[in-house]
């Protein structure tokens, strides 16, 4: 079973990228589904920060949050 689905998430996070890198697209773990979206969303940025993502991070500008379900705007970071 995958860790995650992006047919089955609730949360999916968009990251743009600075000119000139691809734009990628994030889905919150399946076993967080029915979570509290803010308790999701807190986890994925920090998982988007960490060290490992340094070379992402860098190059991103903006990152949207949106209900995976119904398209929903939920919140810009930062």
């Amino acid at each position: 079973m995958a860790l995650i689905d992006p047919n089955d998430a609730d949360i999916k996070m968009k990251i743009y990228t600075k000119h000139g890198y691809k734009n990628k697209c994030w889905f919150n773990y399946k076993r967080l589904n029915g979570s509290d979206p803010d308790l999701i969303i807190e986890g994925m940025i920090h998982r988007f920060e960490a060290i490992e993502n340094k070379a992402l991070a860098d190059v991103t500008q903006v990152l949207l949050f949106y209900n995976n379900r119904t398209n929903a705007f939920i919140k810009r970071y930062p």
